[in-house]
């Protein structure tokens, strides 16, 4: 298991995280390619992740790809504003004669892809996971919920420190499990300096104080009722 510590974080005002995973370059893959297959998680070489490596995730795209001989040969990102191509009408102009063999019969060669950035924070490496599923699609919507949700409450730059786990889902086929990006922790990366290297993701979030969460000051309780009222200086 390794140790957040505080790294130098791309800091974007469209990082995925917005509206619909926006990016705003070509590149939908970035650093090495992380999988999750029936719970397990491992790179494109079979090299297993452990469980409780804690990665930053600190962005998330979607996109459509056309495949061809089991590589892709053509990548649509979605773009600020712009809404991906409908994958139905793709698909319809490329005959079925011409589709790949897939577990359940001809695969429609236009699919829609979920990608969620990771960041490890000890190296500096990169990760993605990059998927088609339902399950992926579940998981990378619950993450971005949970993220606009928290930036709602704290700022535009928080993001999270997430460890790869798994959950159930039903499907037609039984019970599966589909990835699941468990949130541990909250970083608050903003500002237009780096910040020096430290055994945390930049500045910790703070819980709400009491006060905070009732909108008013707390009564001083000990006061006794002869005591006159403390004054208030003027704003």
């Amino acid at each position: 298991m390794n140790d957040v510590v505080e790294t130098d974080i791309p800091a974007s005002t469209d990082d995925g995280f917005v509206d619909a995973a926006e990016r705003n370059d070509e590149q939908l893959i970035r650093g090495i390619v992380a999988k999750c297959v029936d719970g397990n998680w491992a790179d494109r070489d079979r090299a297993r992740i452990p469980p409780g490596t804690k990665f930053v995730a600190w962005a998330t795209a979607e996109a459509v790809q056309h495949w061809q001989n089991k590589l892709p040969v053509q990548t649509i990102i979605k773009k600020p504003g712009t809404p991906l191509p409908d994958i139905d009408e793709l698909n319809a102009k490329i005959p079925q004669a011409q589709w790949e063999k897939g577990l359940n019969g001809p695969r429609p060669p236009w699919v829609r892809q979920y990608a969620v950035y990771l960041l490890d924070p000890i190296d500096g490496g990169e990760f993605t996971f990059v998927s088609g599923t339902v399950g992926a699609a579940i998981a990378v919507e619950r993450l971005r919920d949970k993220v606009k949700n928290m930036r709602m409450l704290h700022g535009a730059q928080v993001v999270p420190v997430v460890e790869l786990g798994s959950k159930s889902m039903t499907t037609k086929f039984g019970t599966r499990l589909r990835p699941e990006f468990v949130i541990t922790a909250w970083r608050n990366i903003g500002g237009s300096a780096a910040p020096a290297l430290t055994h945390e993701a930049g500045t910790k979030v703070a819980a709400p104080t009491l006060a905070e969460e009732m909108g008013d000051e707390i009564p001083d309780f000990s006061a006794k009722p002869s005591d006159p009222p403390k004054k208030v200086a003027a704003k």
